[in-house]
């Protein structure tokens, strides 16, 4: 919690969230939110034949 909102009342908190909330609801967060999984995995598959520090690093960045 950041320190102005921790003093607010409860309301004011969850108005303020819902706002964020609504704000962000649009394609390009979708994109770049829902985007970085099928991202990794093409770089994967496009770079399997790489050196294995290659492979191995996109193995990593997908399990995390």
């Amino acid at each position: 919690m950041t320190v102005g909102l921790g003093e607010v009342d409860d309301r004011t908190y969850v108005a303020t969230f819902q706002a964020i909330n609504d704000t962000i609801q649009n394609p390009a967060f979708g994109l770049v939110f829902f985007g970085a999984v099928p991202a990794l995995v093409a770089a994967l598959a496009l770079n399997w034949r790489s050196p294995s520090v290659v492979r191995w690093l996109l193995v990593a960045a997908f399990a995390l």
